[in-house]
C-alpha cells in the first residue's frame, strides 16, 4: 500500500513537472510535451486503476506501442516546426518512455502474481 501512495505522489509530480516545463520553455518540442502531459496522466490513472489493467495486459502492450510510435512522430513533426532547435538527444525520450512502460508492466505482472 506504501509503495502505491508512493508511485502515485511521483506521478502527480511529474505531471506536475512537465507543467512546468511550458513555462520554461514553451517554444521548445510543444507537441511531445503536450503527449507527454497526456501520458503522465494515463500512467496516474493506470496506478489508480491497476485492477482493471492487470487483467487486459494485452490492451496495455497495445496502448504502450501506439503511445511510443505517436511519441517518436511527434518528436519528428516538432523538429520539422523549428529546425535551429533540433538535438540528437531529443531521440532518446522514446527510450526513456520505453523503460518505464517496462518498468510499470513488470509492477503490474508482480502485482497480479501477489494477488494469486
Amino acid at each position: 500500500m506504501i509503495q502505491n501512495a508512493v508511485s502515485i505522489i511521483l506521478d502527480i509530480l511529474l505531471l506536475g513537472f512537465l507543467l512546468l516545463t511550458f513555462y520554461w520553455g514553451y517554444e521548445f518540442l510543444v507537441a511531445t510535451r503536450l503527449l507527454l502531459v497526456a501520458f503522465a496522466a494515463v500512467y496516474l490513472i493506470v496506478q489508480l486503476r491497476k485492477n482493471y489493467i492487470s487483467i487486459s495486459k494485452s490492451v496495455f502492450m497495445i496502448l504502450s506501442a501506439l503511445f511510443l510510435l505517436v511519441l517518436t512522430g511527434t518528436i519528428v513533426f516538432d523538429h520539422y516546426l523549428s529546425p535551429s532547435f533540433a538535438s540528437d538527444r531529443d531521440f532518446l525520450i522514446p527510450v526513456f518512455a520505453l523503460n518505464l512502460l517496462g518498468s510499470l508492466y513488470q509492477d503490474l505482472k508482480t502485482e497480479t502474481r501477489e494477488k494469486e
